[in-house]
């Protein structure tokens, strides 16, 4: 092939109805097992599980998660609560502590009151309803 790759180190994901448990074929839900690479296409409604359900590729809600091992959410990459793409940072209890998203080029806090405006090239600490602190670019 083209790219590179030899075809001895090609893997593939089986076809949904050659999967055997623990695939729910039904859900289309499949638990792959750690230290495992695939290629191919997934159907877009699918969830693709690795490592016990710590990484999710989530291809219908356009997101990459990774999940600490009591089930919380502590990366989540691509569509966000707010609509946008980004990367969002949560601690572990599933707050939110740093969102980067692409609609407005900013990296903030979970509260917004710090935010690095890639923008306008400023970095902002405010206090709730004042700017205390601005590095960079006077508005």
């Amino acid at each position: 092939m083209s790219d590179g790759i030899d075809e001895n180190d090609r893997m593939t994901l089986p076809s949904v109805e050659s999967m055997p448990s623990p695939y729910d074929v039904s859900q289309n839900n499949y638990v792959l097992p750690r230290n495992i690479f695939t290629s191919g296409t997934m159907p877009g409604n699918t969830v693709m599980n690795i490592g016990d359900k710590n990484i999710t590729v989530d291809g219908k809600n356009k997101k990459f998660a990774v999940y600490d091992l009591n089930g919380t959410e502590v990366v989540r990459i691509g569509l966000l609560a707010d609509g946008t793409f980004g990367i969002s940072l949560f601690d572990i209890n599933g707050n939110l502590v740093i969102n980067i998203n692409s609609s407005n080029g900013k990296i903030s806090s979970a509260d917004g009151k710090t935010v690095w405006d890639l923008v306008n090239n400023q970095f902002i600490v405010n206090d709730g309803a004042n700017d205390r602190i601005l590095i960079g670019k006077l508005s």
